[in-house]
């Protein structure tokens, strides 16, 4: 998968990101955490991963989960 990682500052309310020239999508989604310190970003990315996974599951995963 391809994917853009990018820390910026907010500058007049808005985030500019530059997508690479080879960068296939077309279609994106954008999340904004805000960075009060590195612990603080490590602990969001983890609650918004757990949170996803939850919303993905399904019952076909189950099939894989007890292999």
């Amino acid at each position: 998968m391809d994917y853009i990682k990018t820390r910026q500052r907010v500058k007049d309310h808005k985030v500019i990101i530059d997508i690479p020239d080879d960068f296939k999508s077309e279609e994106v989604d954008v999340i904004i955490l805000p960075i009060d310190n590195e612990k603080n970003f490590t602990e969001n990315i983890m609650k918004l991963s757990e949170d996803s996974f939850k919303e993905w599951d399904n019952e076909e995963d189950e099939i894989y989960n007890s292999l």
